[in-house]
């Protein structure tokens, strides 16, 4: 299977401190791949380097076996990676239709291309809501709107980096915002490296997983040879072993 995201022995600083250290990760084409691992341990970090919002202070980034780690975040966007922050995600002054029309006018795409309509299957509520002013939506409207604008993103390799999507939101809201995540690599064709904190949730969807710790990688397997209950005793053995240091 074809890599569309390699990260090797990568390093960055974030507000000054050493965050991720010699970190080395892979998404292969129309995978998605989950990355799990308690706060502070530098997931958020590694999917701002990845996007181009941070630089890395050394290692390489190759999307499609280009280097990209030195090239700018709109440069990267252009290339199709798709970045979704925890936050400032959408213009909450703009309706949801709004919304939308500007994620096209980034991509230089009319807003009544097929790209909307396919976009909006995955997310119906959206339809109902095309007029509302977004900062009227509820926690999970806001995060379907804010999923759907970097899926306008139409390049042939879309590389999804979504960053806590279901953060704060009810259990049935999770299931049906991942959900929309899955069958966006299905119908979209897109390959999607997820940070998650709904760790059963992350398994249930992703094809392997990546769990992080004090920002290197101590766990790297198939998503089905998992369950949560391991990664908690990894986590606990991870937590003894610095108590104990």
């Amino acid at each position: 299977m074809a890599k569309i995201l390699s990260v090797n022995k990568v390093c960055a600083k974030y507000h000054k401190r050493m965050v991720l250290q010699q970190v080395s990760i892979d998404v292969n084409k129309g995978e998605i791949v989950a990355i799990v691992g308690p706060n502070g341990a530098g997931k958020s970090t590694l999917l701002k380097v990845i996007s181009g919002e941070l630089q890395a202070i050394s290692g390489s980034i190759e999307m499609k076996g280009k280097n990209i780690a030195r090239k700018s975040q709109s440069r990267r966007a252009l290339m199709g990676i798709g970045y979704l922050r925890q936050s400032n995600n959408i213009f909450p002054s703009l309706t949801v239709k709004e919304n939308l029309e500007l994620a096209n006018l980034v991509n230089r795409n009319n807003v009544q291309n097929d790209r909307t309509q396919r976009v909006i299957e995955l997310f119906p509520d959206l339809r109902v809501l095309w007029k509302r002013q977004a900062a009227l939506l509820s926690g999970g409207e806001h995060q379907m709107l804010a999923i759907a604008m970097v899926l306008m993103n139409e390049s042939p390799d879309l590389l999804l980096l979504l960053d806590e999507p279901s953060s704060r939101l009810a259990p049935g809201m999770v299931d049906r915002l991942l959900a929309a995540v899955k069958n966006a690599r299905e119908q979209l064709s897109a390959s999607v490296l997820i940070v998650e904190h709904h760790v059963r949730a992350a398994l249930s969807i992703s094809d392997r997983v990546y769990l992080l710790k004090a920002g290197s990688v101590c766990l790297a397997e198939d998503s089905k040879s998992l369950d949560a209950k391991r990664i908690g005793h990894v986590f606990m053995g991870l937590a003894n072993s610095s108590a104990n240091k």
